[in-house]
């Protein structure tokens, strides 16, 4: 930020390419039972019998299932699950739009390491993935990137004004986006459906926690989910929305306050100058983000 560096350990943490992720993820689910199904879409039908319909499409081939219980883990996807059904949401006045691309690796950017921008206009962060080619993720105010006129030049402006050095094929790259990313559901259920996850809110990904916590509310509604199964009640729905916002409050402090942050480009230069004399400082942060677990050099 402002040219100023810091250098911090990881504690443990390690970053990977989502593809890699998410073929674990799916042979882990497939060797417990799961069906996995790619390139479908789902819908939500109507209630019938004690069941909830849900529309599969699979390349033209439609089917329907009957499900005591659904659970949607869409993403940052809208909050609409069909026609019938529309979850109340709110979005942060201030929320920021996520980009990312890949593109092929250059030798400023060493494997082993995180490097994250900040500026007024958002941050980005850039790291070597196994395969060799750098990701490089941001999170950007809306008004900020249609002044810049494409994610390329955004991304150079962040870069620069951090102090750091310009990876070629910025411009040629092809980049993703999202929506707003500070949201979250009044309520993230309805009559026989929970959304977990991102569907249900998120923060920012600075922190890159978002995985995780998807993972941690798909084992923090078990208990809701089997007596969903065994005998539905409405009362459910509430005593998720009760579990979930416990969940925000506990996990999800430490993002919002590096968020909170992070929109003060200011605070982040004054934090890195401590932290360039005393970077132990860091540690509770790190460890909030990471767990306690350290891996042996041998085994990064």
């Amino acid at each position: 930020v402002n040219g100023r560096q810091v250098k911090l350990g990881a504690n443990g943490g390690r970053a990977i390419s989502r593809s890699l992720f998410d073929a674990e993820l799916v042979r882990e689910a497939a060797s417990c039972g799961v069906c996995f199904m790619p390139e479908t879409t789902a819908r939500c039908l109507d209630l019938a019998a004690g069941y909830r319909g849900v529309g599969l499409s699979q390349h033209g081939r439609v089917s329907e299932v009957q499900a005591k219980a659904i659970f949607v883990c869409s993403g940052l996807g809208n909050a609409t699950l069909s026609k019938s059904i529309i979850l109340e949401e709110e979005v942060a006045e201030d929320s920021r739009i996520g980009l990312t691309t890949l593109i092929t690796a250059t030798p400023a950017y060493e494997a082993g390491t995180i490097f994250m921008a900040v500026n007024k206009d958002g941050y980005l962060g850039i790291t070597c993935l196994e395969d060799g080619r750098l990701n490089i993720s941001a999170a950007v105010n809306k008004q900020s990137l249609r002044l810049a006129g494409s994610p390329g030049e955004m991304a150079k402006t962040i870069l620069s004004d951090a102090g750091f050095n310009i990876p070629l094929g910025l411009d040629q790259a092809d980049w993703m986006g999202t929506r707003e990313l500070t949201r979250h559901l009044v309520v993230p259920a309805a009559e026989r459906i929970f959304c977990l996850g991102d569907a249900a809110s998120y923060v920012e990904p600075f922190t890159g926690q978002g995985m995780t916590w998807a993972m941690e509310t798909a084992q923090l509604i078990q208990p809701i989910a089997s007596r969903a199964i065994n005998s539905w009640s409405s009362d459910l729905m509430q005593e998720w929305t009760s579990y979930y916002a416990g969940f925000k409050k506990n996990k999800q402090r430490t993002c919002q306050w590096v968020s909170y942050f992070t929109h003060r480009p200011g605070l982040v230069s004054k934090a890195v100058r401590v932290l360039c004399y005393m970077p132990f400082l860091a540690n509770p942060v790190i460890r909030s983000i990471h767990g306690r677990n350290v891996l042996k050099k041998s085994e990064i």
